[in-house]
């Protein structure tokens, strides 16, 4: 009876790891690499998997001016360990009316980054960390450089762990040539700064498809007028397929932007039901290898408990004749 039981607990346990992998995504930040809203994670896609993403951001919205990044985005594992991602991104600023006639103004260009997973072959501690760099041509030129660390915390059965994120990056802005006609930014110059940044994904149940995602961040260039950037959204994960969605509020501020305003994000995983490799695939495996050695090992058992069984009700069968 304890050798079915064990039996049974082992198979539950694996079909929870299976169904637990089948429901990972990789949502991108808004310049394409595997991350929360803003920032870069530990996190990279599944081999065999690339992972799409619209983007809307809502970055200025007042006396008139209205400032919106769109992007499309594309991150895939193109070796063990190594994301690369890269898409098409567009500012479109509209200023109203000036002297008499409407005025807007559109700046298109490409956004790539890589990524490495230092520690996809191993995952002590649940703990990842992964550095990498970017570049985006519509936001302020920037070229970027990060490294980060991502730990999944509890693992409770009726909620999916708790993922926490810490991070260092150094960006790079270049506004030389960054002239929008009524609103030249090439005097600003260039800035050139560090910052720090943690987030958190928080999941509402047990299979993470919904969940709090936060971060906040130090000040990214060196204009002191400027606040620091965050986001907090509700991101939406599909059962048993590559859907996800991000809404919520973010600040990013880089020239004269310093509002607070919307964002959303829509994905899709093409190619693998697993879209992403953390901390909680190398203990998935790990668990789930254990489970198949447990029910390998309990296989002989349960069968010789079985014919134990049958020998010994044989047995009392003949004793109960002989003595009638």
């Amino acid at each position: 009876m304890k050798t079915l039981q064990k039996t049974l607990q082992s198979a539950t346990i694996l079909a929870a790891v299976v169904a637990s992998a089948s429901a990972a995504h990789a949502e991108l930040t808004m310049n394409g690499a595997v991350g929360l809203p803003l920032n870069p994670t530990a996190q990279i896609p599944a081999k065999e998997a690339v992972q799409v993403q619209a983007n809307f951001y809502n970055l200025y919205d007042n006396f008139g001016i209205r400032v919106r990044q769109y992007g499309a985005y594309a991150a895939f594992q193109a070796a063990d360990g190594l994301e690369l991602n890269g898409g098409a991104e567009k500012i479109d600023a509209n200023f109203g009316d000036i002297l008499g006639a409407k005025f807007s103004i559109k700046r298109t260009g490409v956004a790539v980054g890589a990524k490495y997973l230092f520690t996809h072959k191993s995952a002590p501690s649940n703990l990842q960390f992964a550095a990498g760099v970017g570049y985006s041509y519509v936001d302020g030129e920037n070229i970027y450089a990060y490294g980060v660390l991502s730990k999944a915390f509890g693992n409770a059965s009726d909620r999916a762990p708790l993922r926490a994120h810490l991070g260092v990056r150094y960006d790079h802005f270049y506004y030389n040539t960054f002239d929008l006609g009524v609103l030249d930014l090439s005097a600003i110059g260039r800035s050139n700064k560090a910052s720090i940044y943690g987030g958190l994904e928080i999941p509402f149940n047990r299979a993470g498809n919904v969940a709090f995602v936060g971060e906040l961040q130090s000040k990214v260039t060196k204009f002191s007028d400027l606040r620091a950037p965050f986001s907090a959204g509700l991101r939406l994960r599909g059962n048993g397929n590559g859907f996800s969605a991000t809404v919520g509020v973010q600040r990013r501020p880089v020239a004269l932007t310093n509002d607070t305003e919307l964002f959303a994000q829509l994905g899709y995983a093409f190619g693998s039901s697993a879209a992403n490799t953390d901390a909680d695939e190398s203990e998935d495996q790990a668990q789930s290898a254990s489970v198949r050695n447990d029910a390998r090992s309990d296989a002989p058992k349960s069968r010789a408990d079985s014919a134990k069984t049958n020998a010994s009700r044989d047995t009392s069968s003949a004793v109960r004749i002989l003595t009638r």
